[in-house]
C-alpha cells in the first residue's frame, strides 16, 4: 500500500532549511562565546540542529504510526564523500566497508537493518552546508529514501 505525504517536498526543504540555520547559529553563538568546541562541534552542540525533521517525522508518526525508523543526515562534504580505511586489529572488517565513504557506510547500515528487520524502514538523506538557503538534500538510494521505505511507501 502505497501512503502520499501531502507537501513532502516543502516539508522536507523547510526541515533542511532549519536543520543548517540552526547549525549556523550554534556556530555563531560559539564564536563569541569565550568557550569553543574543536572543529565543527560547536555547530552542532546547539540542541536545535534536527527540531525541523522531528515536526516532519512527528507529522509521519501520528499520521501513520510507524515503529522501528531510522533517520539519518550526512553532511555533503569531501569528508564524508572521501574515502576512509575500515581496519581494525581486534575484529574482522566486511569487505563492503574497505576504502568506502561514510555517505556509504550509513547506506549500507540503513539498507542491512531493513534487510535484517530490525527496522521497519530507514532513511539516509545528504545535504551541503550551502542548503541553508536552498533547503536541498538528495537520497542515497531509493531503499534507504524518504521518498520510499518498506513502511512509508512509494511517494511520488
Amino acid at each position: 500500500m502505497s501512503i502520499q505525504l501531502p507537501h513532502y517536498e516543502k516539508h522536507l526543504k523547510a526541515a533542511m532549511h532549519s536543520f543548517w540555520n540552526a547549525r549556523t547559529q550554534a556556530a555563531d553563538k560559539q564564536e563569541i562565546s569565550l568557550k569553543r568546541d574543536h572543529g565543527n562541534r560547536g555547530a552542532v552542540t546547539g540542541g536545535k540542529n534536527l527540531d525541523g525533521f522531528r515536526d516532519l517525522i512527528t507529522g509521519i508518526i501520528m499520521d501513520f504510526a510507524p515503529r522501528g525508523t531510522d533517520f539519518i543526515l550526512v553532511e555533503d562534504a569531501i569528508g564524508s564523500t572521501s574515502k576512509v580505511a575500515a581496519k581494525s586489529h581486534h575484529f574482522l572488517t566486511d569487505p563492503i566497508f574497505q576504502e568506502s565513504n561514510y555517505q556509504q557506510r550509513m547506506r549500507i547500515l540503513c539498507e542491512r537493518m531493513m534487510e535484517q528487520r530490525l527496522y521497519n524502514s530507514a532513511a539516509v538523506l545528504t545535504s551541503p552546508k550551502e542548503a541553508a538557503k536552498s533547503g536541498e538534500s538528495k537520497n542515497l538510494s531509493d531503499l534507504s529514501s524518504l521518498r520510499w521505505t518498506p513502511f512509508f511507501g512509494q511517494q511520488s
